[in-house]
């Protein structure tokens, strides 16, 4: 067997006695962890099973405690005064008592502290029955805690409430009587709704206000004979007695602890100390792989252990309380705590592990010696051992093959054998000397090998040395040297030739000592290359004193010296730069190349130095000449003298998309688009011929096809004798100053929006077409159109879909027209077509007709139709013109006139309407002229309450007396002043007016008025509207709700958000909004809920045919009905006949206004209205708060207490006095509640009927029902009253519910809309307010308060 597959097998060997003694260690290792679990579980359920018969004991003292107490309760033998009663006295305050001392007749062990509330000398009978009780109870006290020694407390406390605490100890020092001590959870829990069925409960953990630490209560109810909750039996058991279950065999590992349901500590020996101020959650005491869920992990119905994430985990539930005793195990650690506990195991194990390292190293120790015989042996160095007397011992082969003589040979001979004789005995008689000293000797000696052949021999002698210090034996090593010193001797040789070589070559050399960084020699020609006269002048110099300052890569000479000597050192051969400067200051660059070398035991390095100045100039010169040539963003080709392609650059081939490759050898032919013809490729070569250069524009082909511009330059070169060796090209891609050019010019003359015509080119269009029409005497139309309602679109949906409208606009005009027409965007949204060539104007009748028909076309933007339309303006040149001004100004006019007329339609200019325009410019200066010296005045208009005819507001009008003119109608110059922005200071001057008015009234002691102020929606534009209108109520002292702005649906469907913010802002001020003229515009429900309008005011035009005309008066009605259900108020205009009042206060509208109530009228003839107040007779001629009460149902928003003073004041001032003094209460009833019962009963009804989601149902026997409310009740069961009265009360009653009913019943039916109306109707409203009356009349008792 070989020596590897020898230590292979004993290798293996070890490995398995190591392996099988590993595995036994193992197998004992687990068995002795599953014994430890084994005893552990064992211990578990032991300790379980006492802790639980503790328990056990606990539950049974107590049940035996609750059976003596309640049979004391139950007894009627009376038990002797017990002697702690003389103990009892008033503390610590008077109310309060409790046992301060033990009487001397009280026998050692049954002192109790009893403390509670009460007189202790007069208790009453109960509770002196009880007490006597509880003392009869403590000798039980006493056994109970003989026999429960965990138990630090046993006590009975009384619901009469008192506590008798056994033992005595000191307890009047912390606890004397609070009455929160029976709604303390140990309390509470056993009480008849928490205990239901009467069962002993263990209480949570708790900390004792005796601080005895933690506690846990047994607690049982007892019950007296009467079956009543008397009182709780008590134990407190101290939990940190608990920890002394938790200790036992094979519970040192891990930990042991008990927890409640509600994830308390009840025991842990660690943790739970005597004397814990609080008590811990389990979960804060576990690893945070357990917190949370180590009830859900653990199975307490199985026994044994159960692993999760290296912990393993188990539990015991007790039978007697609700406890879980648990027991947690780090599985590391129990591995651990074993191993450590396996003392004999583990030294047997550590002893074979020993055993075996040793014998493995006698084995490595013996293969070593093996190893080193056969590198002795295979050694080339002759090897020789002698003893002290120099006979050999032994000798290697390297030794026969070096000197000739076998070991058998050698061995026992001295080596004075090999001497040659030709070796000085000095050399000799050192070497002993040396290593007799036990040193060892090296040297060269010559020899004679057996063959009488000398040889050199290189010789190493070391002593080997006794224990006492003395040379013992001796071994040589040699090697035969006779080659090298050979070689030695051809190299002196061949420096003697190499020298002459160096010192006379014309390649500059030098010889430069790294270490010195000195050239220690050089040539001649190195000397004449730096400056240098001579050989001498430069040898003993370093490099840096020929070098310039800075080198061509910008580094300092130092840096970049130390840089490439390194490199030098390291490669052996490199080559690189370098600048010099000679003595007379010229600088000059060299290439070097760099050889290092050994001479004589150190390293030189051997330079080679070509002085490269010039031919680095015309290199960097080419350089620049290629960058120029590669970088230039000009296309550049070069061709020989007979046109065909030698060069061409990048930008080239990036221009052109032609590789140099493939234009190389062709002409530059290739490139032609056929654009130009033979002509001009004529030119070109008699330009070049005659003044060698060309340039011009030029349209080429690319690669690709594509034809393309470029701006070419052409060059002829010339030799030294004038003749033409070749052309150069030069030129530039000039597509995209082509494509800027044509860019400039659309952007300049086309709207970028929607590519039509723009204002300059309109004009030069209008211009030609004048030109052509003067020429040719024919005329051009001039049509002008502005949208109608595009600032609402823009503002309303956004400038992207006004953008998209416009884009759509443009498309169709283009439409309506011929090729040869224009149609231009003149700004904004106005648009102007030119139409040339016409013959006759009225052929412009069908274009306009044309234009204002697609208009109305609806149009699609954001995936929604919206209608559209334009007024258009229409001017003919000559006839109303002759100049491009003229024209514009007069087709604005006719545009304007169009819109005047209704818009939607188009208009030709006639000369009367520039005196039109005139009169309106003079109408605006007026205007101006009136703002600035306050010439306007306001006029009031009543608006008075729809039921009760009570003047509750007015309208302030603006009027203007022109100086020359008299009055002037609103409707014409109110417009002027929004066209030209006076509407703003018209509507500041009417704000601050109409304030100052109603402040000048409040003065004078009218009551609070409403008044309404119209503003125009370009008021609302102005971002400073919010601060005018908060400065005025501010400057003037008019209170919230003072105030209504009035505006018309125009300002909605014109609103932008911001403008709607600005609403809310003045909204917040307190200032109402009425929309004024509603149903005359276009607006939408969706602005009545978007935007913060409180009233809608019915135009005169819907009133004035009421109620004859059925349309109106269902108009009217629909209005109302809808204004309602959002919540809005309605005003009617024009009331002007007794008619429209009845049939406006039938429909519930609430407010109304019109000359039959009173016209516009200045302030001072305004007051007689504010004196005489109501302006219309009431409902049924009542008086002003009966009127109040019907106005109040319709908005149900009545103040009862305040409107019940106010209609006894008017009706009984005795009645009033007394309901006061008797809280409102007579003949068993609240008159007060009994009204808002009834306004909460019709609120619930006006829910369900409004259908409001949260309302609860109602049936149609239910709303009809008069037994089913708190009032009929009251009815039903009341004979005080008057017969009269109360069938007079009883009826109103009965007709309420009836209708009531009805509307159920109709609303039920699927009637929804009759419902509501009745709801809101004249004659529901009535029926209520004749039921609150009838009941105000059965409590004014006219024989007297008393009655």
């Amino acid at each position: 067997m070989k020596a590897p597959q020898l230590n292979r097998v004993v290798l293996i060997a070890y490995a398995a006695v190591i392996g099988l003694a590993g595995f036994g260690f193992y197998e004992l290792w687990s068995f002795r962890v599953a014994a430890a679990l084994r005893l552990s579980g064992e211990s578990l359920q032991a300790m379980s099973g006492a802790l639980d018969a503790t328990a056990k004991s606990a539950t049974d003292h107590v049940a035996i405690l609750r059976v003596e107490a309640e049979r004391a309760l139950r007894d009627e033998v009376v038990h002797a005064r017990n002697p702690l009663r003389k103990a009892f006295a008033a503390f610590p305050e008077p109310g309060l008592f409790a046992t301060t001392h033990v009487p001397e007749d009280v026998p050692p062990g049954l002192g109790a502290y009893v403390f509670g509330r009460g007189d202790p000398a007069a208790f009453p009978p109960p509770m002196e029955r009880e007490v006597d009780v509880a003392l009869h109870l403590i000798p039980v006290f006493q056994r109970v805690r003989e026999n429960v020694p965990q138990a630090a407390w046993v006590y009975y406390t009384s619901r009469s409430g008192f506590v008798s605490i056994y033992p005595l100890d000191g307890q009047w020092k912390y606890l004397t009587w609070r009455d929160e001590m029976l709604t303390h959870p140990v309390v509470t829990r056993s009480a008849p709704e928490n205990n239901p069925d009467r069962a002993l409960r263990w209480s949570e953990a708790y900390v004792d206000e005796a601080g005895k630490g933690m506690m846990s209560s047994l607690t049982a109810p007892v019950y007296d004979a009467a079956d009543r909750f008397r009182a709780i039996i008590a134990l407190d058991i101290t939990l940190a007695t608990l920890n002394g279950y938790l200790a036992g065999p094979g519970m040192e590992i891990g930990r042991m602890f008990v927890a409640n349901e509600q994830g308390q500590l009840i025991a842990d020996p660690e943790i739970v100390k005597q004397g814990d101020s609080e008590v811990r959650l389990v979960d804060r005491t576990l690893p945070r792989e357990l917190s949370g869920h180590l009830p859900q992990l653990v199975d307490v119905t199985k026994a044994g252990y159960h692993e999760h994430e290296g912990w393993l985990l188990a539990g015991v539930r007790l039978k007697n309380a609700p406890w879980t005793v648990y027991h947690v195990v780090d599985r590391s650690a129990l591995g651990w705590t074993t191993l450590l506990h396996m003392h004999v195991e583990s030294i047997a194990m550590l002893l074979i592990v020993l055993a075996g390292v040793l014998l493995e190293q006698r084995r490595r120790a013996a293969h070593r010696l093996r190893l080193f015989k056969v590198a002795v042996d295979a050694s080339t160095s002759g090897i020789i051992i002698t003893d002290r007397s120099s006979a050999i011992e032994y000798t290697n082969p390297a030794f026969s093959r070096i000197t000739g003589y076998p070991a058998r040979e050698a061995l026992g001979q001295r080596p004075a054998l090999f001497r040659s004789g030709r070796t000085p005995r000095e050399v000799y008689a050192d070497l002993w000397k040396v290593i007799l000293r036990g040193e060892s000797w090296q040297g060269e000696l010559l020899n004679r090998r057996k063959s009488g052949e000398l040889y050199w021999s290189d010789l190493r002698i070391a002593p080997i040395l006794a224990p006492g210090g003395e040379p013992q034996q001796f071994v040589g090593v040699m090697n035969d040297v006779s080659a090298a010193k050979e070689a030695m001797q051809a190299l002196v040789d061949s420096e003697s030739y190499n020298k002459t070589l160096f010192e006379h070559s014309h390649i500059a050399q030098a010889i430069l000592d790294p270490g010195t960084r000195r050239y220690i020699d050089c040539n001649d020609a190195a000397a004449a290359l730096c400056g240098y006269p001579d050989r001498q002048s430069m040898i003993g110099r370093s490099p840096l004193d020929l070098a310039a300052p800075v080198q061509p890569d910008g580094r300092p000479s130092g840096e970049a010296g130390n840089d490439q000597l390194s490199r030098c050192l390291d490669a052996r051969v490199s080559a690189f730069e370098w600048r010099n400067r000679r003595p007379d200051g010229e600088e000059w660059d060299a290439e070097i190349r760099c050889m290092s070398f050994r001479h004589r035991d150190r390293t030189l390095l051997q330079l080679s130095m070509q002085d490269v100045t010039e031919r680095k100039r015309i290199e960097t010169r080419m350089k620049q000449a290629m960058v120029v040539f590669n970088a230039s963003s000009q296309g550049i080709m070069t061709t020989d003298a007979h046109a065909v392609i030698t060069a061409v650059n990048p930008a080239f081939t990036a221009i052109t998309g032609y590789t140099a490759e493939e234009v190389i050898g062709r002409r530059p032919s290739m490139l032609s688009s056929g654009r130009h013809d033979e002509t001009y490729y004529s030119n070109l070569w008699e330009s070049l011929t005659r003044k060698g250069r060309w340039e011009s524009e030029i349209w080429n082909r690319r690669k690709s096809g594509e034809i393309y511009p470029q701006w070419q330059t052409i060059s002829a070169i010339y030799d030294d004798r004038g003749a033409v060796t070749g052309y150069i090209s030069l030129f530039n891609d000039i597509t995209q100053r082509k494509q800027q050019e044509e860019a400039i010019w659309r952007q300049a003359n086309f709207d970028l929006l929607t590519g039509l015509a723009n204002r300059s080119l309109l004009q030069d269009r209008l211009d030609q077409a004048m030109t052509h029409a003067r020429r040719n005497r024919t005329h051009v139309g001039l049509l002008f159109l502005d949208l109608d309602g595009f600032k609402w679109i823009n503002d309303t949906l956004g400038h992207d879909t006004g953008d998209e409208l416009l884009v759509e606009v443009a498309r169709r005009l283009t439409f309506c027209v011929r090729e040869q027409d224009t149609v231009a965007r003149f700004g904004g949204d106005e648009f102007t077509i030119v139409v040339h060539d016409l013959a006759e104007p009225d052929d412009l009748n069908a274009i306009a007709e044309k234009i204002v028909s697609v208009l109305r076309d609806p149009f699609s933007l954001g995936g929604m139709q919206h209608r559209m339309s334009g007024s258009v303006g229409i001017t003919v040149y000559p006839d109303d013109g002759e100049d491009v001004q003229t024209l514009f100004r007069n087709a604005d006019i006719a545009m304007y006139k169009s819109k005047q007329a209704g818009k939607n339609r188009f208009q030709f200019y006639a000369r009367d309407m520039q005196s039109d325009a005139l009169a309106r410019l003079k109408l605006e200066a007026d205007l101006r002229t009136a703002l600035e010296q306050q010439a306007f005045s306001l006029h009031y208009q009543p608006i008075v309450d729809a039921d009760s005819g009570e003047l509750v507001g007015a309208e302030a009008l603006i009027r203007w007396i022109h100086p020359e003119r008299g009055p002037v109608s609103p409707l014409e110059f109110i417009p002027v002043a929004e066209d030209s922005g006076l509407i703003i200071g018209i509507g500041e001057w009417a704000l601050r007016e109409a304030a100052r008015q109603s402040r000048a009234w409040r003065e004078q002691g009218h009551g609070a008025l409403r008044l309404a102020v119209n503003m125009s929606g370009v008021q609302f534009r102005e971002a400073g509207l919010p601060d005018l209108v908060a400065g005025v109520l501010t400057e003037f002292g008019m209170d919230r709700g003072s105030l209504m702005v009035e505006i018309t649906e125009s300002v909605l469907m014109g609103g932008s958000e911001s403008m709607e913010a600005r609403m809310r802002d003045i909204k917040a001020l307190g200032i109402g909004y009425a929309l004024d003229d509603f149903g005359t515009g276009f607006s939408s429900l969706s602005y009545l809920k978007r935007f913060p309008v409180d009233i809608v005011k019915i135009d005169r035009s819907f009133i004035n045919d009421c109620p004859d005309d059925r349309n109106d008066a269902h108009l009217v009605e629909a209005i109302i009905n809808m204004a309602h259900s959002l919540g809005l108020h309605v005003t009617a205009e024009g009331v002007e006949t007794d008619e429209q009042v009845t049939f406006l206060r039938e429909l519930g509208c609430d407010f109304l206004q019109g000359y039959l109530i009173g016209k516009p009228l200045p302030p001072e003839e305004f007051e007689a209205m504010l004196r005489k107040h109501f302006l219309l007779p009431s409902i049924d001629d009542l008086g002003p708060e009966e009127s109040r009460l019907l106005t109040a149902l319709r908005r149900d928003d009545l103040d009862v207490d305040g409107w019940l003073r106010r209609l006894l004041g008017e009706r009984s001032p005795d009645l009033a006095a007394f309901l006061e003094r008797e809280g409102w209460k007579r003949h068993g009833l609240d008159l007060k509640q009994a009204i808002v019962a009834h306004l909460n009963w019709r609120k619930r009804l006006n829910a369900y009927i409004s259908g409001r989601s949260v309302a609860d149902a109602l049936e149609e026997s239910e709303a009809s029902s008069v037994s089913l409310c708190q009032l009929g009740q009251w009815i039903d069961g009341n004979d005080a009253l008057a017969a009269d009265r109360l069938a007079h009360l009883a009826r109103m009653h009965k007709d309420f519910h009836k209708l009531a009913g009805q509307i159920v019943a109709d609303y039920n039916h699927g009637y929804q809309t009759s419902a509501r109306r009745a709801l809101a109707g004249l004659k529901f409203r009535t029926a209520s307010r004749d039921l609150v009356i009838a009941l105000i009349d059965c409590f004014d008792d006219r024989s007297g308060p008393g009655g």
